[in-house]
């Protein structure tokens, strides 16, 4: 399938399927494997990015990754912050 026919489909079933690959990867985060001698374990999130990255198109894996993004900072931002997520960029990017 080319990226032609990737756009072709309805906005609806591209904000979807964006959608959809955000919860795979939050599913796919809930899962490691733990790697002996190394602190840091193996997850199937490679994959999903990967996944999502051939199968959404270029456009619709931008909205993936920034819509994860996002999702990941307001998981992170405590209870009595309110914040706007996409006015607030400074925040996202500082260290």
């Amino acid at each position: 399938m080319t990226t032609l026919a990737l756009s072709a489909r309805s906005p609806r079933t591209r904000v979807l399927a964006v959608l959809v690959a955000v919860g795979a990867l939050a599913l796919a985060s809930q899962f490691a494997l733990p790697v002996p001698g190394t602190p840091v374990p193996i997850t199937l999130q490679p994959l999903i990015v990967v996944l999502a990255g051939l199968l959404l198109g270029p456009a619709d894996a931008g909205a993936f990754v920034a819509f994860t993004g996002v999702v990941a900072r307001d998981g992170m931002s405590s209870a009595s912050r309110t914040v706007d997520n996409f006015a607030d960029l400074g925040a996202l990017l500082a260290p």
